[in-house]
């Protein structure tokens, strides 16, 4: 019972912690290199809870990226400051979310998108200023060249507005805009 310390390596096969127990540094990295797998939470009664219990955020960065090959469950936001992948038919429950973030980041689907819900797809632009438009915006082009959409414009409070449908038949590279009102 009590502390253990050492100055170099403890060596052994199995560590036991007693109830709430803790695994820390005095200051500086923990790092943890298996010569194999490194398994958390193996029985079916386990909880793995990565994170914070204050307000602040934790980091969890892979460095030389991550494969999940179960389920990945979130009770808040997942976000992701670069490029990500889901591969092999995920399913996201609930309500999903999915920005771009500064004109070139889109989200690209690898294969047809099905979107499945009870009430339909919701777009939504995050404005109080009337003449402001969301939308679908469609092209066929090996670049991103957008030629019709169907928007939404903003006439009044509490998102009152048109339904418009707009084409660009101009054989140019310029994207359609709202000067291409075909029907509203």
């Amino acid at each position: 019972s009590g502390n253990i310390s050492a100055s170099g390596i403890i060596y052994g096969t199995n560590a036991y912690l007693g109830d709430d127990a803790e695994l820390r540094t005095t200051a500086g990295h923990l790092t943890i290199r298996p010569e194999e797998d490194l398994k958390l939470g193996t029985v079916s009664t386990d909880n793995v809870l990565i994170g914070r219990t204050d307000s602040g955020t934790t980091t969890i960065q892979s460095l030389q990226g991550l494969n999940v090959t179960t389920n990945i469950t979130a009770s808040n936001e997942i976000s992701a400051s670069s490029t990500g992948s889901f591969y092999g038919g995920g399913h996201f429950h609930e309500n999903v979310s999915i920005r771009g973030v500064g004109g070139g980041a889109r989200f690209t689907p690898s294969a047809n998108l099905h979107i499945v819900g009870e009430t339909g797809i919701r777009i939504r632009r995050s404005s109080t200023s009337d003449g402001n438009t969301v939308g679908v915006r469609f092209g066929a082009h090996s670049s991103d060249i957008v030629k019709s959409a169907i928007q939404h414009v903003r006439r009044s409070g509490n998102g009152v507005g048109d339904l418009q449908f707009w084409v660009d038949t101009s054989n140019d590279s310029n994207h359609v805009a709202s000067g291409d009102v075909k029907m509203t």
